[in-house]
């Protein structure tokens, strides 16, 4: 298979987790973010509000009411996250039961016709390794995913919201991010690919190896196995490096985009010093800066999402 992946196989395996989980996932997470922005801007209008303190005491009855209203935030939010990991949690072993039983299912029914030209170690990589990434993994980068894509845009909106003339920065730098990005998954998803079709031989040997052991030891002929096996593990690990290097690639792109965003939210805050607040100067700078490595890993977790 070449090319990007199918839309149709991300809404099979929603339905497969439950249209119900997926959108409860979604919301809670985006819920969740949603507070965690409220909580930072209250805490912005604590630190301007000149009548929380007078002659340098602290004003109880403004500083109770900030207090509560930000536990309360604090407390949603968590919440937010407890609830979307639950319906994640869920809704991925529903679909990680729905998708071993259709194959299973399907290779019980399948004709003789099929196992004389399929290899054992392609139908053993699919039970084993990718199963395996469905059962552990992708649920694990999709949890990731949408907190860091949720955190990503939850700073675009602080930031524009504090600074309003960011705003002009995000198009020219999201369409270079979004160059970057296209760039990185096209080659990261032939890769993975790559190394998957270069995994499967590796199974077929070995489970070769093991039924003709008697045969092998009876002909002394083992070293030529143990090297055949060496050899293939050693292409299955040169199609394995190259996706290391590109992860690498991203890595200085995507920092060089965050430096950008740094930059200009720093540059408009120093620009606006005189009509900005100082407390919304620091939550624009302070969420600015926090952009470098949420933005790495959201890519990242993207990226993992469809190559995986």
């Amino acid at each position: 298979e070449t090319g990007s992946v199918k839309w149709s196989i991300y809404i099979h395996y929603l339905k497969s987790a439950g249209i119900i989980l997926s959108i409860l996932t979604l919301v809670f997470s985006i819920l969740s973010q949603a507070l965690g922005i409220f909580a930072s801007i209250c805490l912005s209008t604590w630190s301007n509000d000149t009548t929380a303190a007078v002659d340098g005491v602290q004003v109880s009855e403004k500083r109770n009411l900030y207090l509560e209203v930000y536990t309360l935030l604090g407390f949603g939010q968590i919440v937010g996250a407890i609830a979307s990991a639950y319906a994640l949690a869920f809704g991925t072993i529903l679909a990680s039961k729905y998708l071993h039983s259709s194959m299973l299912s399907n290779i019980l029914r399948s004709p003789m016709s099929f196992f004389d030209t399929t290899p054992t170690g392609r139908i053993v990589n699919r039970f084993g390794k990718d199963i395996d990434v469905v059962d552990n993994i992708l649920p694990f980068i999709i949890n990731n995913t949408l907190s860091m894509v949720a955190n990503v845009l939850g700073t675009l909106i602080v930031v524009t919201w504090s600074t309003p003339i960011f705003s002009l920065v995000i198009v020219p730098v999201g369409l270079l991010y979004y160059f970057v990005q296209r760039v990185y998954m096209t080659t990261s998803r032939q890769l993975k690919r790559i190394e998957s079709v270069s995994r499967s031989p590796i199974y077929s040997h070995f489970s070769e190896t093991i039924s003709g052991a008697s045969s092998i030891r009876a002909y002394g002929v083992e070293k030529r196995f143990i090297k055949t096996s060496e050899d293939r593990v050693d292409a299955n690990q040169v199609c394995l490096y190259p996706s290391i290097v590109s992860n690498r690639w991203l890595g200085v792109r995507l920092e060089t985009v965050g430096n950008i965003l740094i930059f200009f939210a720093a540059l408009f805050a120093v620009l606006g010093r005189d009509t900005l607040d100082s407390g919304i100067v620091g939550l624009s700078v302070s969420s600015a800066l926090q952009i470098t490595t949420i933005l790495n890993y959201a890519v990242r977790m993207a990226s993992e999402v469809e190559t995986n």
